[in-house]
């Protein structure tokens, strides 16, 4: 409180920036708490590596909600890592597992050496991905994506799997996103020119990365896919919202 007198009269009043404060650090405490991203597994919402959908929710809880995915006429190589579980990234993975109501697989002690570890998938290459968008087969989805800047895609997953899986993937000869004849995004092994599909265990998701599209115009002044962001900022001469090449040749044009 801030005591003032105003002729033989004490006032008190609330010391506003102290209040101030304790609301600031209340909310750095929050956000700071990583947030629990609900991958909807009861209702088979599972964000595979590839999908695009939209985030919903708030600073402590996130779903994600898929819309569609694009067709790969050629499959788009991804990028494998084994990464140790540290405190942070295990308490995500729990966090997870009880939402969806499963047991943990794995045990982490933080005074141990050996920690468990995650696999993380990320698409890497990004270029085959911006031409297959850009392709006419999936004028849909590009389209879609051109309508709401807010639909995003899946560019990496983390999913813990068990030994004899990790071992196939690390020593396969390549690693790509593909669809099926079905048009079912999956995950293709590549070794010594065999190849064949493996299936991930959807109940050992807990993490995933989104991106988003960044525009640029065609020599017809088309909107089309120029390249990729993962922090919402986008490289000078392109735009993630396809709405606002528009308003730029329009200001051009004044």
């Amino acid at each position: 409180m801030i005591s003032f007198k105003i002729g033989n009269q004490l006032i008190r009043k609330p010391n506003l920036m102290k209040q101030t404060y304790v609301f600031m650090l209340l909310t750095c405490m929050l956000v700071s708490c990583n947030s629990i991203k609900s991958l909807a597994v009861k209702e088979g919402n599972f964000p595979f590596t590839g999908t695009i959908g939209k985030e919903h929710g708030t600073v402590l809880k996130t779903e994600f909600i898929p819309i569609g995915h694009a067709v790969l006429e050629k499959p788009i190589a991804l990028n494998i890592q084994i990464i140790p579980f540290t405190k942070s990234t295990f308490k995500a993975y729990m966090n997870v597992k009880e939402l969806s109501g499963a047991k943990s697989s794995i045990t982490y002690v933080d005074s141990i050496a050996n920690k468990p570890s995650y696999t993380l998938l990320t698409i890497e290459d990004r270029i085959g991905l911006k031409e297959a968008l850009n392709n006419e087969i999936n004028k849909a989805v590009k389209s879609y994506l051109e309508k709401d800047a807010n639909c995003k895609m899946v560019s990496s997953i983390s999913v813990v799997l068990d030994v004899a899986l990790v071992q196939e993937l690390t020593k396969a000869d390549g690693l790509f996103l593909m669809t099926d004849t079905n048009g079912i995004l999956q995950i293709e092994v590549v070794k010594e020119n065999q190849r064949h599909i493996i299936n991930l265990p959807k109940n050992e998701l807990f993490d995933y990365s989104l991106m988003g599209v960044c525009w640029g115009e065609n020599i017809y002044g088309n909107p089309v896919i120029e390249t990729f962001n993962d922090n919402g900022k986008c490289p000078d001469g392109t735009e993630k919202d396809a709405k606002k090449l528009d308003e730029l040749q329009s200001f051009l044009k004044l």
